[in-house]
């Protein structure tokens, strides 16, 4: 983490599923933001993340892309909280 986060100048955000915390990324990467994927199942209160992706089978009136179906996420704070994340 320490080397992507020299590379790209920001700590990466690491992308996880229930399983996958559990058994890889835990307490260990508590410095990381999580962007948590939780489709078929709520999030457990003890896992503190910054992003959710809470369906993957959404249709959205308008969105005219080449997937039938797109990902929902949510994030977990306000929007100048948000406004960090640009990366230009």
């Amino acid at each position: 983490m320490d080397a992507l986060a020299a590379y790209y100048g920001t700590k990466p955000i690491i992308y996880v599923a229930r399983e996958s915390y559990e058994s890889i990324v835990g307490n260990d990467l508590s410095d990381c933001d999580l962007w948590y994927r939780s489709v078929y199942s709520v999030v457990p209160q003890s896992v503190d993340w910054t992003f959710r992706q809470y369906s993957n089978l959404r249709i959205l009136d308008g969105y005219s892309g080449s997937e039938r179906y797109i990902d929902m996420n949510v994030f977990n704070s306000a929007l100048d909280d948000f406004k960090k994340y640009r990366i230009y």
